[in-house]
């Protein structure tokens, strides 16, 4: 099992997903910045924003995983 991840980890991804895990990238170095930013500085933003920020970073992380563990042609895996 943990072969089959490392061959799908260094296998091309489609260029939809390759979009897919770009985007998550994006939205989870947002939301890490502002939550972090929160942490560093005592800016005090309510709960409902630092909420957010937090699901943030774990869909995008969802989401990068499974686009990068995609791949174009899985029979040479």
């Amino acid at each position: 099992m943990i072969n089959e991840w490392k061959a799908r980890w260094k296998a091309e991804s489609p260029l939809f997903f390759v979009k897919i895990k770009n985007a998550s990238i994006l939205v989870f170095s947002s939301a890490l910045a502002v939550w972090t930013a929160n942490q560093s500085l005592n800016l005090g933003l309510d709960e409902v924003t630092l909420g957010i920020c937090k699901y943030s970073i774990a869909f995008a992380a969802a989401t990068g995983l499974t686009s990068k563990l995609t791949v174009k042609d899985p029979t040479k895996i």
